[in-house]
């Protein structure tokens, strides 16, 4: 349960030095005993192979695949913009990039 909380966190761009504090409020909220939680280091490594592990789909999808359809796209809602890099088999679409940009603001 810990490490899917971890990715959850990771996902919705929490930072790392808030997601030990958040998995602890979260498991006590629930009235589960908060034991062996991941320190800060352990997160940001888990962060790394997450970028890594994407990255290595996405290469092997592109490699063993015959015909591959590389797609950009990109969208705008509520105030942010969206742009996402996606390649596409006959069987499966995987998204290799994505970036945020809030109008006036700057790349998350």
């Amino acid at each position: 349960m810990t490490g899917m909380m971890v990715f959850e966190h990771i996902v919705n761009n929490v930072p790392t030095t808030n997601i030990p504090p958040f998995i602890m409020q979260s498991e006590n909220g629930a009235g589960l005993k908060a034991e062996n939680l991941p320190q800060r280091t352990a997160v940001e490594l888990i962060f790394r192979e997450l970028g890594a592990l994407s990255e290595m789909q996405t290469a092997v999808t592109i490699l063993t695949s015959g015909n591959v359809t590389i797609g950009f796209d990109a969208t705008a809602q509520e105030g942010v913009h969206v742009t996402t890099v996606h390649n596409t088999t006959r069987m499966l679409c995987r998204c290799c990039g994505l970036t945020f940009r809030w109008y006036g603001g700057r790349l998350h």
